[in-house]
């Protein structure tokens, strides 16, 4: 079965999809931005078609607006355990 376009979107076999260079523009970030958080397990993956574009469905583009749009607090870096337990003991 052929693959048609609707609004930017592929349907393969009944399954609407969305390119990764239109996400990325979506989103505002960079296809390599995009591409590291794919590397780094923090968005899905996607799916290859045809062994050269990158493909994702609906639910993923949803999980990785989610993750582009995340809050998180300014200026407090990530702790180690061994500066959180200095901490406690009042040590510097």
């Amino acid at each position: 079965m052929q693959p048609h376009r609707r609004d930017g979107r592929l349907e393969i076999n009944g399954t609407a999809y969305l390119p990764m260079d239109q996400i990325a523009q979506e989103l505002g970030v960079s296809r390599t931005t995009l591409w590291r958080w794919r590397q780094s397990g923090r968005v899905p993956v996607g799916h290859k078609y045809r062994g050269r574009l990158t493909l994702f469905t609906v639910s993923e583009f949803e999980a990785i607006r989610d993750y582009a749009n995340r809050l998180a607090p300014v200026g407090l870096g990530v702790a180690t355990r061994s500066q959180s337990a200095s901490a406690a003991k009042g040590v510097k």
